[in-house]
């Protein structure tokens, strides 16, 4: 197994382009305000405009002109057919297949990892504190080849350093993470380790010990 490291920021990952279609891209931003205070913003997409925005390239090339409409959690795509209308249904299939594990994450995470990169920004430039992750990755081209099994494995590590690790007490708090896992301890029929037993576990597992 790789050893871990600490290379790379949450702002160094999800506000990297390259990474569009491998994980769900924050797009983070600071903007100094005429009263002296800083304003955090991100642009995560949703799992609807992805799934729209998905659907509507990978239907582009059946369509002259393509037309869609949404409305909620429904998208509706016409336009002048120009190719084979079953090829067109099965590109879009295709298309929000491949990106199924994309928005599984952004479904569960994307709301834990834009607070926690928020907070991690904020002791940087308060506290100059600069927040690495420990993970089992030396550089960003290595992300951008990993397959999806490899990226599963580096979004649980990701997720790990923001539930265990020092730098997000604020949204370990918020997504009360060590009251869920001692409240799934208490009430398992089986053994199942706090969340102080899961965190020093972690310690060990990334040598933050």
């Amino acid at each position: 197994m790789a050893r871990f490291s600490q290379n790379f920021t949450l702002t160094d990952i999800f506000n990297n382009k390259k990474l569009k279609d491998k994980l769900p891209l924050i797009n983070y931003k600071e903007k100094e305000l005429e009263n002296g205070k800083i304003s955090r913003r991100t642009n995560a997409k949703t799992v609807n405009r992805m799934v729209f925005d998905t659907a509507t390239s990978s239907a582009r090339p059946f369509y002259k002109p393509i037309r869609t409409t949404r409305s909620g959690d429904t998208m509706i795509i016409g336009g002048e057919l120009v190719g084979d209308h079953d090829e067109a249904v099965d590109a879009v299939y295709n298309a929000l297949q491949a990106k199924k594990s994309i928005l599984i994450w952004t479904a569960n995470n994307a709301d834990m990892i834009r607070y926690a990169l928020k907070e991690a920004e904020k002791n940087k430039r308060t506290y100059g504190i600069n927040s690495k992750l420990y993970l089992r990755v030396q550089s960003m081209q290595e992300i951008e080849g990993m397959t999806k099994p490899q990226i599963q494995a580096l979004m649980t590590d990701i997720m790990e350093n923001i539930m265990y690790g020092d730098d997000f007490p604020k949204t370990q708090k918020k997504f009360k993470v060590e009251e869920m896992m001692n409240t799934q301890a208490r009430t398992a029929k089986e053994y199942t380790l706090t969340y102080p037993q899961r965190q020093l576990r972690w310690r060990f597992k990334v040598g933050d010990v």
